[in-house]
């Protein structure tokens, strides 16, 4: 895996620093890790999936998820995931302003989106943060949102 990604490295841009910047100041101002069903159309991605690894790693998982649901479902938990499209972390999400955002599972919600209606909850794990750690990352994702 980390071969895969080295690769991606001599792509780097200013975008992707900044949001692993964000990354780390999720973890360093955690105040506690909650696990959580979340509607997916309320979970937006911190980066898009626009590699080629990733976007042929999501379109294997489209079509594993194809064969295994009917896509009609109401809810779906890591467990019913791994099942199909295993992972050894959750997906990880920190709240942001009426939404959630995603840093860990991008591909696999993008997967998820493209097979499932939108009222479908998917298990996550919510990084909560208090208030300053909300206000420190609201604004890097504001910065970063606005760039486009």
């Amino acid at each position: 895996m980390v071969s895969k990604k080295k690769d991606d490295v001599k792509d780097l841009k200013l975008r992707d620093l900044k949001q692993a910047n964000i990354i780390i100041q999720i973890e360093l101002l955690v105040t506690d890790k909650k696990r959580k069903f979340v509607e997916v159309d309320k979970i937006l991605f911190l980066h898009p999936i626009n590699r080629k690894s990733a976007l042929e790693k999501t379109q294997k998982r489209i079509e594993k998820l194809k064969r295994n649901f009917l896509g009609d479902e109401k809810e779906l938990t890591k467990k019913d995931l791994d099942k199909i499209i295993p992972s050894i972390t959750d997906m990880k999400i920190v709240a942001y302003k009426d939404n959630f955002v995603i840093w860990e599972g991008n591909g696999r919600l993008m997967a998820i989106k493209k097979v499932f209606k939108k009222d479908l909850k998917v298990e996550v794990v919510e990084y909560v943060l208090d208030e300053v750690g909300r206000k420190i990352v609201e604004k890097l994702l504001d910065d970063l949102f606005q760039e486009g």
